[in-house]
């Protein structure tokens, strides 16, 4: 069964160029190892003789999560799909309904499921009108259906949704006017009933195409719309600006207007709105030959402007994260060069000074923030990024269409689903968010399960041949298909010799005394794709894995298990052909050393701080540092292995140029990737360091 996760972008569905980027070492005080992602379940949904597609993600305050998408190959046409999942990933159920698009699903907080999109017209005119739905999110039972046709009975676009925590249930989006080409319609539908509380239209001074685009709410009663209206320049040029506006959410009542760009091309695309009574919009701005984006901060309460920023390109999605963070993806076209990428950057929410940017590697489709962290899905994989200072936290491999977080920032993204005899289908993975750097548990054993004992991330394995290990499967070598993603010789070795069974392959170790461990399992694809669950001492850890292409492996885990007394760790396959290569098991310290091991790192101020590290990679293990001003004299290391533990520790004497010279060709005996930790009297730093 081959799995990937793809769909287009959110906004726009033209941005399919792709930006190769170098890899760089950059090193900074944000917390690389406070957390690590982990797939706690994917699942997927789909027919035999149809095909799905994903639109969007939402989690409600209970962690269940909610999915819509089309069935795109219907008879009659496309139908839409909702489909909600427990926070253990869980199907609890999936509605069907008739023809139609979604766009966009929003979940309040006393049981309601809202997704919007767009339907048939009203004949004779026909055209299209805006389509408000709602699920009761315990059975998934369509309890009302609103349309909006507008006055002139032609084209009504639905663009947005909101709700709010008093009733009401928000759209937005354009409708053709009696005269004018198109307005702005906005309206509140009541959560329980679905009647119409209100709708307010704007027609712009030129009685051209006016366009909402999206919406916001607050929790003081406010609705914040934007989108692009045409307006008359100072020269008297007909020009599109951005429009941004706010209504009272009870009574539809706008009580200002804001717009921004008579005198250039402008086009707004997202809003947002913080607990500090501001509203972010970002869209583009286009000046002769020149295409930028604009990120414009309003205040909440009386419309006037605060700030400005340019920004790379056009700006796609944009978050706030309620720490002082505003977030923007941006799309950028270099007309001298011909070449087009994507950039993610973080704007200061009080001042709008940009505080860093990256290039994003690949094409965008979904972006999210909490606090601390800021998340992108897309076809270059799912990332977290430090909030602080952009740096990559993790990333996963598995490409998206849309992303949500839950109330513990669990990462919830949904796309799609490959497989020969099904077709497209949706996919739905959770990732939990888990210390990588938490000592509590510790490297116990690990066996090679068809290949020879040797040693992985500074850890000995034992080989095939180890007591206490005992399988039904065939052993089988594998030494040509090329691993995705390729990784270190010892583990491609390791990986490439496996062992496989149709069914039901089964792996145990036994004498494993008590305690609580957590499980790994390396599994890999030789051939065709397969798709199989997995139990651990009975109960099933993974409800269903892809193994996808030829040469796609992974790390499974970690699967928690207790022992209350000596016995055995058993993992048993369900499903398809099922190929293990190695199996890890990590025990859990005892409380007072797990205590005094994590106490230490969060009694230490951090500080940004950049450096860098020479020849990198290495050949040899020996790499000259270069530190910045905040970390001289003494400064302790750690080096951590790929997986995050430790294998050397040490203090380096910084010179006052911030020179030091780091031996650790002693550890780094295999190639691959380690990270290395710095830790001085004013700051706090990680390096990726390569060995070749």
């Amino acid at each position: 069964m081959y799995r990937t996760l793809y769909a287009r972008f959110r906004y726009s569905s033209f941005f399919t160029r792709f930006l190769i980027l170098c890899c760089c070492t950059l090193c900074s005080s944000s917390a690389l190892f406070a957390q690590q992602a982990t797939e706690a379940w994917a699942a997927r949904y789909g027919a035999a003789d149809r095909d799905e597609e994903p639109y969007s993600i939402t989690v409600d305050q209970a962690g269940n999560s909610y999915v819509a998408g089309i069935y795109a190959n219907t008879s009659d046409g496309s139908q839409w799909v909702m489909v909600k999942y427990s926070p253990a990933g869980e199907r609890l159920w999936a509605s069907v309904n008739s023809n139609g698009s979604p766009k966009s699903i929003a979940v309040d907080n006393v049981g309601g499921v809202y997704m919007i999109g767009n339907m048939d017209g009203v004949a004779p005119s026909g055209g299209a009108d805006f389509m408000t739905v709602r699920y009761d999110a315990a059975t998934g039972a369509q309890t009302w259906v609103s349309r909006y046709n507008g006055p002139a009975n032609g084209i009504d676009w639905v663009s947005a949704l909101a709700v709010d925590n008093a009733g009401g249930v928000f759209v937005t989006g354009r409708s053709e006017g009696i005269n004018s080409k198109s307005d702005y319609a906005t309206i509140r539908y009541d959560a329980v009933t679905g009647a119409q509380s209100w709708v307010s239209r704007y027609n712009g001074p030129a009685y051209e195409a006016d366009n909402a685009t999206d919406i916001a709410v607050d929790n003081a009663g406010g609705v914040y719309v934007t989108g692009t209206s045409y307006s008359y320049s100072y020269s008297g040029a007909l020009v599109p600006t951005y429009l941004t506006m706010r209504y009272v959410a009870a009574t539809g009542a706008r009580t200002w207007l804001n717009q921004y760009g008579t005198s250039l091309s402008n086009s707004a695309g997202s809003i947002a709105v913080d607990n500090s009574g501001r509203v972010y919009v970002g869209g583009s701005t286009q000046a002769f030959k020149d295409i930028y984006g604009t990120v414009l901060c309003i205040s909440a309460s009386t419309g006037n402007q605060i700030w400005s920023s340019q920004s790379s390109g056009s700006v796609n999605s944009l978050e706030v994260d309620n720490a002082g963070g505003v977030y923007v993806l941006d799309y950028v076209i270099n007309r001298s060069t011909n070449t087009s990428y994507s950039t993610l950057a973080r704007y200061d929410a009080a001042g709008g000074v940009r505080s860093w940017y990256k290039l994003y590697d690949g094409t965008p489709r979904d972006l999210g923030a909490d606090k601390t962290g800021v998340y992108t899905t897309g076809s270059g994989g799912t990332t977290r990024y430090n909030a602080a200072d952009g740096a990559v936290v993790w990333n996963k491999p598995q490409n998206g269409n849309a992303l949500d977080l839950d109330q513990s920032s669990n990462v919830l993204v949904t796309g799609l689903a490959f497989d020969p005899s099904t077709g497209n289908d949706l996919l739905t993975v959770k990732y939990s968010q888990v210390p990588s750097a938490d000592n509590s548990f510790t490297f116990y054993r690990a066996v090679n399960l068809n290949g020879p004992a040797l040693t992985l991330d500074g850890n000995a394995w034992a080989g095939s041949t180890a007591p206490n290990y005992s399988t039904n499967g065939t052993g089988f070598t594998n030494s040509t298909t090329p691993l995705v993603p390729a990784t270190d010789a010892a583990r491609t070795d390791m990986i490439r010799s496996s062992v496989y069974r149709v069914n039901s392959l089964k792996v145990s170790l036994s004498a494993v005394p008590a305690g609580i461990y957590q499980v790994y399992l390396y599994v890999w694809e030789d051939n065709g794709a397969e798709a199989y669950s997995l139990t651990l001492n009975g109960q099933v850890v993974r409800s269903t894995y892809n193994s996808g292409l030829a040469g796609t492996w992974a790390r499974l885990g970690p699967y928690d298990v207790t022992l209350t007394a000596k016995g055995s760790v058993q993992l048993v396959s369900r499903g398809g052909t099922a190929n293990f290569s190695g199996i890890e098991l990590w025990k859990q310290q005892p409380a007072a050393a797990r205590t005094e091991t994590a106490a230490l790192p969060a009694a230490l101020p951090l500080v940004s701080a950049q450096c860098q590290a020479y020849p990198n990679p290495s050949a040899d293990g020996r790499y000259h540092l270069v530190l910045p001003e905040a970390l001289r004299g003494e400064v302790e290391y750690v080096l951590l292995s790929a997986v995050g533990q430790p294998l050397r520790k040490g203090t380096l004497h910084v010179s006052g140029t911030g020179a030091a010279e780091l031996d650790v060709s002693a550890q780094l005996n295999q190639p691959g990737i380690q990270y290395l930790q710095l830790t001085g009297t004013n700051a706090r730093a990680h390096l990726k360091l390569l060995h070749r």
